[in-house]
């Protein structure tokens, strides 16, 4: 059996899926960017959260705009340089919102409130369905509607987005998620696996420069040690791509699976802390405004589709 639950978050309201019969749950927040703040499964061990999550809405105000933990990314993931761009003969200018690296990052939406459309009960799930409806944003003049579905399953957590260009005129974007996963120990003891063919080479604001260089290190599953990452991986072409995090002290295995047709690339992040991992799937390398590395384009009243699926496992 399954339930939805709201929960106050602060001063802000958390919708819970919750598994009755198992104490599995989801944290949605539709308020703060529609993200997952939390993904609590059943292992070995019990309950476990392998979504970090932000403390309270104190804590995303305070820490959102450094960590971007769990954010929906768009209209377009990782870095757009220095927020300047030309679209079909126009020239424009995104707030520059990382200002460290002179860049604009991670998109527009990971602080937007979004508006909750339905909520659903079934014997074996149940879901949360929010959008966010823009008439365009500072630097992005383009209207769009970005719909986000949450389906919380045994073990599996499933998310759906739905990306309509609203407008009059072709609109650009790309998409991304930027969760950080964990598995309750550091990451050094966990293995990792992806099937990649290249990772770009990046400059020192973390822009694509070209370049990239063949990379298979983790085409079969391998402990990351002090292995540090900040890098974009251009994934093997497929169907279906599944990224693994396992933490080998209790074997429980986090599964990322999406079509990689729709998210060719990988962003892989270690924070210092080493507590936990980002494993960001996009359907465009940073920057893809300017270098169009999987830029997409919607015409008006367009509609694109994507899926992404968390899973677990004790195997």
């Amino acid at each position: 059996m399954f339930k939805i639950e709201e929960i106050h978050f602060g001063n802000i309201i958390v919708y819970r899926l919750k598994n009755i019969e198992n104490g599995e749950f989801a944290d949605v927040l539709p308020a703060l960017g529609g993200i997952l703040n939390a993904f609590t499964v059943n292992t070995n061990k019990g309950l476990c959260s392998v979504i970090d999550g932000f403390e309270n809405d104190k804590d995303f105000f305070s820490s959102n705009s450094h960590s971007f933990k769990s954010n929906v990314l768009f209209p377009f993931p990782n870095r757009i340089e220095e927020g300047h761009y030309f679209f079909e003969g126009k020239e424009f200018q995104l707030d520059v919102n990382f200002p460290q690296e002179n860049n604009s990052i991670h998109g527009l939406v990971y602080n937007k409130p979004f508006k909750v459309n339905e909520t659903s009960i079934t014997p074996d799930s149940c879901q949360i369905t929010m959008s966010y409806d823009s008439s365009g944003e500072i630097g992005y003049p383009f209207p769009f509607c970005l719909s986000i579905t949450y389906r919380l399953l045994q073990g599996e957590l499933q998310c759906a987005t739905v990306i309509t260009n609203t407008g009059t005129t072709r609109m650009p974007y790309g998409f991304g998620w930027h969760h950080y996963f964990k598995t309750g120990n550091m990451i050094d003891v966990n293995s990792l696996s992806f099937s990649s063919t290249a990772m770009l080479e990046v400059n020192s604001q973390m822009i694509p420069n070209g370049g990239s260089i063949e990379y298979k290190e983790y085409a079969s599953i391998k402990t990351l040690g002090n292995t540090q990452f900040d890098n974009c991986f251009r994934l093997e072409e497929g169907a279906e791509t599944a990224v693994v995090l396992k933490d080998e002290p209790s074997r429980l295995s986090i599964i990322l699976k999406f079509n990689s047709v729709d998210f060719p690339y990988l962003q892989v992040y270690t924070p210092p802390a080493r507590k936990t991992i980002a494993l960001e799937p996009m359907t465009c390398a940073p920057n893809a405004f300017n270098n169009k590395l999987g830029l997409q384009v919607l015409e008006a009243g367009e509609v694109k589709s994507l899926d992404f699926t968390i899973s677990v496992s004790n195997k």
